[in-house]
């Protein structure tokens, strides 16, 4: 990279004003000086080499079947792949996984064993160079779990080697039924859908119209994923619930949160329950402080709401349940107010009391009879 830094005594010039007998199909810099003791310096930059990918992964889809409480999981994979003349494609599978079988470009094949455990799958050779290939495979693999109340499942994709990745979307699919229900979502990827909490769709709502709309087509990741899953050479069931991610990145993990249905019911009734109690205990310390029975209810319930918008599906609905708890007691303590002065004013209005009667006076006390 050649730039001017800087002209004495001269000044830079158009390649085209060249007389004819200088010009050259090389040029690309040219000076004009009318004075013999000028001079021109020019900064050169030289860059390092930039290798071509030899292998480039516009789009990998991962469809990984999570079992309700087995410690073993299968995952399919599907990597549109362009090769520029590399015979094997190294891959890195999860910790504890066991490959079951390769297909690359409707044909199965046999992967080798590479360093550190790694797996070397033979690629086509003798395509164009912006002619793209399905590699697929499918292997089975350890899920780690881990909580208590709360379960957290941790699936980790695979890694190529050495390769360009651009796009990751990923399927999991949990049992459905009553045994465990997602409340929450981590990890690297994002999800298709958004599972947020009810108050962010309705802060989400009234702002739309504030919003500037993103320009471009969005990225239609099921439409892609449908094109990559075509004529599957796996016969893998999915049954279930499917939840949808992406990452631009390429790799990364997947995190679930589930909890069993009863158990969250009475964790949701319970937090109701302490929003009560903690609704009366903030109204008699606001009576105690000399504060109004209100003010005890509106900061607690901005900052529950505050929370709640941020918040994901499973700690949205446990903070809503606080929050109503909460606004039940300040319902009851504001009818209990309007009920007060009605109370003092009863007795005022009850009828007077007779007048005595006259004590009676003995005959021939006096006067006359």
């Amino acid at each position: 990279e050649v730039a001017v830094g800087k002209v004495e005594k001269g000044e830079e010039i158009d390649v085209r004003e060249l007389p004819r007998t200088l010009t050259s199909p090389d040029a690309f810099l040219a000076f004009r000086s009318f004075d013999p003791e000028h001079a021109i310096t020019l900064q050169v930059t030289k860059h390092e080499y930039e290798r071509v990918a030899e292998v480039v992964i516009s789009h990998m889809h991962l469809d990984t079947v999570v079992p309700s409480s087995e410690k073993r999981g299968t995952t399919e994979a599907y990597l549109v792949v362009r090769n520029n003349g590399r015979q094997y494609l190294e891959v890195r599978l999860p910790g504890g996984a066991q490959l079951r079988a390769v297909n690359v470009d409707g044909k199965p094949e046999t992967p080798r064993k590479g360093k550190n455990g790694t797996h070397l799958i033979p690629l086509v050779s003798d395509l164009r160079k912006d002619q793209a290939f399905v590699v697929a495979f499918v292997y089975d693999h350890d899920v780690d779990r881990g909580g208590l109340l709360f379960e957290h499942v941790r699936l980790e994709s695979p890694v190529p080697i050495g390769v360009t990745s651009d796009l990751l979307t990923w399927r999991v699919f949990t049992p459905k039924g009553s045994e465990r229900e997602v409340v929450g979502f981590g990890g690297d990827l994002v999800p298709a859908e958004e599972h947020g909490s009810w108050a962010f769709s309705l802060l989400d709502g009234a702002t739309g119209l504030l919003k500037r709309a993103p320009g471009g087509r969005p990225l239609d990741l099921r439409r892609l994923v449908q094109d990559v899953e075509k004529g599957s050479p796996f016969q893998i069931p999915h049954d279930g619930h499917a939840w949808l991610f992406s990452n631009r990145v390429g790799t990364g993990t997947v995190e679930l949160t589930s909890i069993k249905p009863t158990t969250f019911l009475w964790l949701r009734i319970a937090l109701v329950v302490v929003g009560l109690l903690l609704g009366r205990l903030l109204v008699r310390l606001a009576r105690g402080l000399g504060q109004g029975a209100l003010l005890a209810f509106w900061i607690p319930a901005l900052l529950l709401l505050a929370l709640i918008v941020p918040a994901g599906t499973g700690k949205a609905v446990a903070l809503t349940a606080l929050l109503v708890g909460l606004l039940l007691s300040g319902v009851g303590s504001f009818f209990a107010w309007l009920a007060r002065p009605r109370l003092k004013a009863a007795p005022a209005q009850l009828p007077p009391a007779p007048p005595e009667p006259p004590e009676p006076v003995a005959p021939g006390a006096g006067g006359a009879v």
